[in-house]
């Protein structure tokens, strides 16, 4: 039988045994690979065909972008759409940014 000492309660000994249990001299960290997003950048050549132009209807819309106030709409293979949601009420389209549709200047999917 076991006999504690007065302060020693039996909840002290098991943290002191698992605080003993934990301390080994061969372990290592494990390399953990974490999946995440990368930034996408842009090339200059590319970013100067970009064009502002006035607003136009929507088409074709895709997905649907909040970034504050604004509201980036994709105009699918076209370019986006930039709304201006400060009243959710009546929202007011301020622009479209056309990309250039050419080879290679997209994601592959």
């Amino acid at each position: 039988m076991l006999k504690f000492y007065p302060k020693i309660t039996p909840g002290r000994w098991w943290l002191f045994l698992l605080f003993l249990s934990s301390c080994t001299a061969g372990d290592k960290l494990a390399e953990v690979q974490q999946q995440g997003y990368r930034p996408v950048y842009i090339v200059r050549e590319v970013m100067e065909k970009i064009r502002i132009d006035a607003p136009q209807p929507l088409k074709n819309p895709g997905k649907i972008y909040v970034q504050g106030t604004y509201l980036f709409v994709n105009e699918i293979n076209l370019g986006i759409h930039i709304i201006d949601n400060q009243q959710p009420t009546a929202p007011s389209e301020n622009c479209f940014s056309e990309h250039s549709r050419q080879r290679g200047h997209g994601r592959k999917r």
